[in-house]
């Protein structure tokens, strides 16, 4: 009889312990090592439709993985992403979701897709998220890719020249370029942020309707810079959009200096 008890109480320990060590598991996940390669095997950030890219990132955690998802998905509106949820708008053009099972404490994952033929040119967005066997959601990570097509909106002659341009915080500049799009444009806008993964927006996106009859338009906008901006690299994204939905990106880097 007390050895029977003993075994009882052996197997409600054991099992106790499991599963307060399953409850017990509040650490996220990591998700890491996110990359983009083209059929050449070499990291790029721009495919031309048609194309094979192979999607690549690297899962750990404490103690037992759950699952992951890629989601790309066309970003020419300039949308960001600030929050742990992906965006609600998501345009109609082309993506991709893939969702699977990981397993472990540390699991490298690869697929390889192909850019469909009508995908619209522009910038797009590659999302990484994860959870574990206890239900805790890795900090999603995000890579900026381009989409290019052969119609897709061009620029050229930007002034002023970014080589080593500075503006002081609290200060504006004009710039200008001249934008070609064969269909005609229907919109360009203009957005400023620091150089940093997911930052917030500088100001607000600046954008300027177009009627879609011209094919050639020269842009000026005036970019204030906040008197509480912080030092460092920012890059201005000039985003030009056709009559068909493809979106042209000219990134501008340049210098924020103090006043």
């Amino acid at each position: 009889m007390n050895k029977f008890l003993n075994i009882a109480f052996a197997f409600l320990f054991l099992t106790s312990c499991t599963s307060n060590s399953i409850s017990s598991d509040d650490e996220p996940p990591v998700i890491s090592d996110l990359s983009i390669k083209g059929s050449n095997d070499e990291v790029d950030f721009s495919f031309a439709v048609g194309t094979k890219i192979t999607l690549s990132s690297k899962f750990v955690d404490n103690q037992d993985l759950g699952s992951y998802k890629y989601d790309i998905h066309f970003a020419g509106d300039g949308h960001s992403h600030l929050e742990e949820e992906p965006s609600k708008k998501i345009l109609d053009d082309w993506q991709v979701t893939i969702n699977g099972d990981l397993k472990g404490t540390e699991e490298n994952i690869s697929k390889t897709i192909t850019i469909s033929e009508l995908a619209k040119a522009g910038p797009y967005h590659y999302m990484v998220y994860c959870v574990d066997r206890a239900g805790n959601s890795a900090n999603f990570k995000m890579q900026r890719f381009l989409i290019s097509r052969a119609d897709m909106p061009t620029f050229s002659n930007v002034t002023p020249d970014f080589d080593d341009l500075e503006v002081p915080a609290g200060s504006n500049f004009i710039v200008g370029v001249d934008v070609y799009a064969l269909s005609g444009l229907s919109k360009i806008t203009h957005i400023l942020r620091e150089a940093v993964l997911d930052s917030e927006d500088v100001i607000e996106p600046i954008s300027e309707l177009l009627d879609g009859t011209s094919k050639t338009h020269h842009s000026e906008q005036t970019i204030e810079i906040p008197a509480d901006a912080k030092p460092g690299y920012y890059v201005l994204l000039i985003l030009a959009s056709d009559t068909n939905g493809n979106v042209g990106q000219e990134v501008l880097g340049f210098n924020v200096v103090s006043n």
